[in-house]
């Protein structure tokens, strides 16, 4: 027993050792003020499939470099926030359902409507909508992360 304790504590003493230079560590925060910074979140729709909610993956495309996910409930209503200075005519905003025929609305359209989108019987598959779930989650992944001060670390 003795000497186990030994080990460990050799171990202990002269591992911290090995890594004299530790690798800089960056702080992230979650900056809610500078997410919502000029984005208008009043945006609040439903997804229905002949009157019934329906849950979909929303993907709403400003342009090339910014976009924004969301995501129906249960209920089929979703809601989202958006930099309305940034729409132009080549925005869009797209619907995906496992088994429901994709759709995509020009988004100044979609904004002027009553935004409640019927979807059709269609082919999309499990694997189509998973991948296109997991691909609009990281839309807006670092627009409400930044670093934090040199101060705070």
């Amino acid at each position: 027993m003795r000497y186990v304790f030994l080990i460990f504590l050799f171990l202990g003493v002269f591992s911290c050792r090995t890594f004299p230079e530790y690798p800089v560590v960056y702080n992230y925060v979650y900056d809610s003020e500078a997410y919502f910074k000029g984005k208008d979140c009043s945006f609040v729709g439903k997804t229905v499939y002949k009157g019934k909610p329906l849950r979909v993956s929303i993907k709403i495309a400003v342009d090339s470099t910014y976009c924004e996910p969301s995501f129906a409930d249960f209920d089929g209503l979703f809601s989202f926030c958006l930099d309305t200075t940034k729409v132009t005519d080549n925005s869009y905003i797209q619907f995906v359902a496992e088994g429901y025929e994709p759709k995509r609305l020009w988004l100044r359209k979609f904004l002027k409507s009553d935004k409640v989108v019927e979807l059709k019987k269609g082919s999309v598959t499990r694997e189509e909508w998973m991948r296109f779930h997991e691909g609009i989650r990281f839309c807006a992944l670092f627009n409400d992360i930044v670093t934090a001060p040199e101060d705070e670390i």
